[in-house]
């Protein structure tokens, strides 16, 4: 059996891959909005991705489709909306939802297609950004 394929969301410089990698799991892409990130993420892991916004993906299964397949999804939406230390905690949360269900869209949209080749999936984030997710996350 060959190395366990990966696609990287909010990948940033690649930390949350670089575990992975370190694990013998094949990073195939990262996507982040960040040019400078994409950049140290393409350096960091011998790719050629470009900048984009997950944003692209919300209303889109076509977008989501024409992403690689791969044996893993990782994201690490970004958690500062979420965070006790943001305004106390009571910051806007609609950004960080907003970005959290569209990682989770995309992750059931790969998982639920013919011939999937889906076998896990997984999400960093604070802890306290449960509490703002609907149930059927």
């Amino acid at each position: 059996m060959g190395k366990l394929s990966v696609i990287d969301f909010f990948c940033g410089a690649g930390g949350f891959s670089e575990g992975f990698r370190q694990e013998g799991f094949e990073i195939k892409m990262g996507i982040d909005s960040w040019q400078p990130a994409i950049e140290t993420f393409n350096h960091n892991f011998g790719l050629n991705c470009s900048a984009k916004n997950i944003l692209d993906f919300e209303n889109s299964i076509k977008e989501i489709e024409s992403l690689p397949d791969t044996d893993v999804i990782i994201g690490s939406p970004p958690c500062v909306s979420f965070s006790h230390s943001n305004i106390s905690g009571k910051a806007d949360k609609e950004s960080g939802i907003l970005l959290t269900r569209i990682f989770l869209r995309i992750v059931a949209v790969k998982k639920f297609k013919k011939n999937s080749s889906l076998k896990a999936w997984f999400m960093e984030n604070v802890s306290n950004s449960k509490n703002y997710l609907s149930d059927y996350y």
